[in-house]
């Protein structure tokens, strides 16, 4: 018997109140949870960029390269930049020399008609990036190695690569002298593994229009 003024409230009154506010709860977590991954995916594109994808995909096809690691040199050379300019010179996006842009010109066409400049344009400096690294990838197996000739240049790798002190199979390259090159490969390696892990498909990027 009750002998007080206040009403008792039984069990069947406070369930649905626990219920509601447990619901609430939860979606108030699922909630954070989700803004929470939405505000590091778009830091995340911050950070890494993906401008000038229809470039990227496009010459990465053509020229049979991995278009991550395209991304991932262009976000390390010049952080998609481009009008970016070393101090030795190199240029553009991929922060190409004019020297090696010569080359390739001479190596994939046999002649040279497109002025240094030029590089300072996305779609020039992107294909002929693409073309480098269509070669290195052919003359090395190994991706890491690949980066570290991109840095250092091909003819002191292939000195590396045939020291046993940096090779012992002269494919991969167990240590880098250059600590500027040593850096510059973990840094790009570790560009590619998020863009492999984030870059499922760019074409609804606002950033894709390659302006």
């Amino acid at each position: 018997m009750n002998t007080n003024n206040t009403p008792q409230k039984n069990k069947s009154d406070i369930f649905p109140i626990f219920v509601l506010v447990a619901t609430v709860l939860i979606v108030l977590l699922v909630t954070a949870i989700v803004t929470l991954s939405k505000s590091e995916q778009k830091f995340g594109n911050t950070v890494h960029g993906v401008k000038y994808a229809n470039y990227v995909y496009r010459y990465a096809e053509e020229f049979h390269v991995d278009p991550n690691l395209v991304f991932a040199i262009i976000k390390n050379e010049s952080g998609f930049d481009p009008d970016a300019e070393s101090p030795v010179g190199a240029k553009g996006l991929m922060q190409i020399m004019p020297e090696t842009f010569t080359w390739l010109q001479n190596y994939k066409y046999g002649t040279v008609s497109l002025d240094e400049d030029e590089l300072f344009n996305p779609d020039v400096n992107i294909k002929y990036g693409c073309i480098f690294l269509e070669f290195l990838t052919q003359k090395y197996e190994v991706t890491s190695t690949v980066v570290a000739s991109y840095n250092a240049g091909f003819g002191i790798v292939d000195t590396w690569l045939n020291d046993s002190d940096y090779s012992s199979d002269g494919k991969t390259l167990s240590y880098i002298p250059y600590s500027e090159t040593s850096a510059y490969v973990k840094k790009v390696m570790n560009s590619k593994r998020y863009y492999e892990n984030n870059l499922n498909d760019t074409s609804d990027s606002p950033e894709n229009d390659g302006e």
